[in-house]
């Protein structure tokens, strides 16, 4: 039966297939007369179904899933953007999510005047919840999601729809306007043109829409695994969703056209700040990467996967990335996170993670006090860095120079409590810097006034026989004596890592 149910295109009835599961528990040969006849009690109420679609009832071809909470003032907007749709082959599924307006009323009168809306009423759940339930009872080929406050043009879903048969792409998206509640002035064009059908790393490097209202997604993607949205993550919800959801894809297109009308209005923004926002989030990186892993989605995607979340959070969260990097890093398994993967990165995704991994060394536990130190020199364990004449003016530089007590050769290390530190030199109070912040290698260190600018902020990674690395934060390179040399008044410049001991300094505690 359930063979025949897929056969006559039977799938998106999923309870028929319960009612099988509930008959398969009783035997039909079985002498209990009882249980027979229940039996035929349930393919009684099977076969009509049957027949019906025998005659052959058409399969919806989206699937729109509408959560709904206070939003009177919209909703009807909202639901005659997509009752109007040119493309007529749709179901849109409301949830109301317990919502304690009129919305419920409005959303029942819509579903009395055409079939094609379905209304589910449940307790106030949340957002994910409510696109859950609606995922639950969806049967289209294609799925996507409207916001009760927002609106789609007419022909929205008939253009997706066409391009996404024309290609049998698993996943397309076009593009949205974004505008303030009263406001109509949006934007007219699309930033997108019409692609080829792409792949997931291609479709990653053109877009950063991690939006679910903004694309149409193959059924069968969602429904193999059960794909839901996370409760736990808030906000994000839908960029979790979509990433779990792109990992089943093998075929993407992006479309032109400002289709979906995204509206601003008060109250609709959280006003929570990015590290609130990323503390709240960036959780998502391990449930999109245990799901990756667990249904076998990376399959030589690894790179893609780790730098397009590494992405999401060097632009949106890049310090409160670097604030809570110990944290950020256990998200990754070791199958994503790896020096294999990581090489195969963009540099400046490899750059970040590097920032990370520095960061996350002090932040269980500093790997020096704060105090004051003098620092010595691997090259000949004598000599120790010096600002250049005892100097109190600004770019005055650092050198190397015999031991010899004075305040030029010490300096106080503070930690920030963020995974670096800032070194001010005591015979002036001003800070180690990086020359003009320069990126070159070669270029000079010398003192500065405070500006707090990364220039000033400095990674202390430990190496080998008690010596430490100092590594710039604002260029990555590494504290260095020039040519290795160990005469007085050699310059300190920044240099990219090479393990020789002009990188390597210990640091003696002073007092």
């Amino acid at each position: 039966l359930t063979n025949k149910c897929k056969k006559y295109r039977m799938n998106q009835y999923r309870f028929i297939e319960r009612r099988l599961k509930v008959l398969s528990k009783y035997e039909l040969k079985g002498r209990d007369f009882v249980k027979r006849f229940l039996s035929l009690i349930f393919l009684f109420f099977c076969f009509p179904c049957l027949s019906v679609f025998a005659k052959g009832q058409e399969r919806p071809k989206v699937s729109v899933v509408v959560p709904v909470y206070k939003v009177e003032p919209w909703i009807r907007e909202c639901m005659d953007s997509l009752l109007n749709q040119t493309l007529k082959e749709i179901e849109i599924i409301c949830v109301d999510d317990g919502t304690p307006d009129n919305c419920d009323i409005i959303l029942d009168e819509y579903a009395k005047k055409d079939s094609r809306v379905k209304v589910i009423h449940q307790v106030n759940g949340g957002v994910q919840r409510a696109r859950n339930a609606g995922l639950e009872i969806a049967t289209g080929e294609y799925i996507t999601f409207a916001d009760p406050d927002d609106y789609l043009d007419i022909h929205a879903y008939e253009v997706a729809y066409n391009y996404a048969k024309k290609d049998n792409v698993d996943i397309i998206q076009f593009d949205h306007r974004t505008f303030w509640d009263g406001n109509d002035n949006h934007e007219k064009e699309s930033n997108f043109s019409d692609s080829n059908v792409i792949s997931l790393e291609e479709f990653w490097s053109r877009t950063w829409a991690n939006y679910v209202w903004d694309k149409l997604f193959k059924a069968e993607l969602i429904q193999r695994d059960n794909v839901k949205f996370a409760p736990e993550i808030k906000p994000a919800d839908d960029t979790c969703f979509a990433y779990m959801v792109m990992g089943r894809a093998n075929s993407f297109k992006l479309i032109p056209g400002r289709f979906y009308n995204y509206r601003l209005r008060e109250g609709s923004i959280s006003g929570m700040t990015p590290i609130d926002v990323f503390l709240n989030s960036y959780k998502l990186m391990k449930l999109v990467c245990d799901d990756w892993k667990n249904h076998n989605c990376l399959r030589g995607k690894e790179s893609t996967l780790l730098t397009y979340l590494m992405r999401w959070t060097y632009y949106g969260y890049y310090d409160a990335g670097l604030k809570y990097s110990n944290q950020l890093l256990k998200c990754f398994s070791s199958e994503i996170y790896n020096p294999d993967v990581i090489k195969k990165c963009p540099k400046y995704i490899q750059d970040y993670i590097k920032h990370l991994e520095y960061s996350a060394l002090n932040q269980d536990k500093p790997v020096l006090e704060n105090g004051e130190y003098t620092i010595v020199s691997s090259l000949n364990n004598r000599k120790v860095l010096d600002i250049n004449n005892a100097s109190s003016q600004n770019t005055a530089n650092l050198q190397l120079w015999d031991k010899n007590g004075t305040n030029a050769q010490k300096f106080e290390l503070k930690y920030s409590g963020e995974g670096y530190y800032i070194i001010k030199a005591k015979c002036s109070d001003k800070m180690i810097d990086v020359a003009g912040a320069n990126q070159q290698i070669g270029t000079n260190v010398w003192q500065y006034e405070n500006n707090n600018s990364d220039a000033q902020k400095w990674y202390i990674v430990p190496r080998d026989n008690g010596c430490y690395e100092i590594i710039s934060r604002c260029n990555l390179l590494t504290l260095d004596v020039d040519n290795a040399n160990t005469k007085n008044g050699t310059n300190i410049r920044c240099w990219e890592q090479n393990n020789t001991n002009a990188q390597k300094f210990k640091f003696v505690r002073v007092g």
